[in-house]
């Protein structure tokens, strides 16, 4: 008995499934002339959320290596249905939740600061450009490759909003468990985004285990208990460095909580960012692309002197990068 012929969507055809969510449904697919695979994601067409900018405008405007790179998008074919289609980068390992999973929850600290690196790099894109995210977790975040275990990609942003002081944010987007304590008073900012990312790092140190909630409870219980619950203690093994970073990022005021540029002035992230522009631990491509970003944003300031360029060939046109401290001096451009 032959197999059913898969559908094929504007010169796509489905391969399986890959998941299903509130705003969407995810399929492997593969482009019928060039053989090469890809994500397809196929949006409802009763999509609002308080949306001012989709998620085919932003991912149209990220071009990032650590947010999940845009291909293409149509509207879905079969009008009855309507909707709209998203051709995305696959990554080729899995989700973050997935991973954690594969390694039985036994994340090495160096590994996790990797990702976080990597994360919090793509959300300074977002943040630089006005725009809040509203739903960091582990499902969001793919991890593609394997060399150092892999890099960290920024995905899902159905939830993506321009923020202002004056804005009103919905309370209903996102997930309970990585909101911050403001969530639930509509009056949040971009700082919102960086308490997410404090849960995400708490659980990769901490084998899983979630910084506040308690067994038994609900997800409703949890977010209106959360300003009087306590953050849970990260094993031992997990540096002094490391454990500080977390308490700034799960801090409840979020007036005292730091923004992502202060984040990555942390001297454990200035460490991994060092990494990644010096010592080109992801490669040359990102090597450049991050260094661009970094200066454009001014957030080098805690970090040396760049080292000088590799005189590879898709270099030798460019300058040698100047001395930080005359960097510095230069108009800030926002990325």
């Amino acid at each position: 008995m032959s197999e059913p012929l898969k559908e094929i969507i504007n010169g796509y055809q489905k391969i399986r499934p890959l998941g299903k969510g509130s705003y969407g449904e995810a399929f492997l697919v593969e482009h019928v002339e060039s053989r090469i695979r890809y994500a397809m994601k196929i949006l409802p067409d009763d999509i609002d959320h308080d949306q001012d900018i989709t998620e085919v405008e932003f991912l149209q405007i990220a071009n990032h290596p650590f947010i999940i790179k845009y291909i293409n998008h149509f509207p879905y074919p079969d009008s009855f249905r309507g909707g709209h289609c998203i051709v995305m980068e696959i990554a080729d390992g899995c989700d973050l939740r997935s991973k954690m999973v594969s390694m039985k929850n036994l994340i090495q600290e160096k590994l996790a600061l990797n990702w976080f690196t990597h994360i919090c790099l793509a959300l300074l894109k977002m943040h630089s450009k006005g725009i809040i995210h509203r739903d960091i977790k582990p499902e969001n975040i793919l991890i593609v490759g394997d060399v150092s275990g892999g890099i960290a990609k920024l995905g899902d942003f159905g939830t993506v909003k321009h923020i202002d002081i004056a804005t009103h944010l919905s309370s209903k987007v996102g997930t309970p468990l990585y909101f911050a304590p403001e969530r639930m008073t509509k009056k949040y900012s971009y700082k919102s985004d960086v308490w997410s990312l404090g849960v995400i790092l708490f659980e990769l140190l901490s084998g899983g285990v979630h910084p506040f909630q308690e067994e038994g409870t609900t997800k409703v219980q949890y977010i209106v208990s959360l300003q009087k619950l306590k953050l849970k203690q990260l094993p031992d093994d997990v540096s002094e460095g490391c454990k500080n970073l977390v308490n700034k990022l799960l801090t409840k005021n979020q007036k005292q909580r730091p923004t992502i540029q202060e984040v990555l002035k942390e001297p454990l992230i200035q460490e991994k960012i060092r990494l990644i522009i010096n010592e080109y631990v992801n490669g040359e491509q990102i090597q450049e692309s991050i260094r661009q970003q970094l200066l454009q944003t001014r957030t080098l300031c805690c970090l040396p002197t760049l080292a000088p360029q590799r005189r590879s060939s898709s270099l030798l046109r460019q300058q040698q990068p100047r001395p930080l401290s005359k960097i510095l001096l230069s108009p800030s451009i926002k990325c």
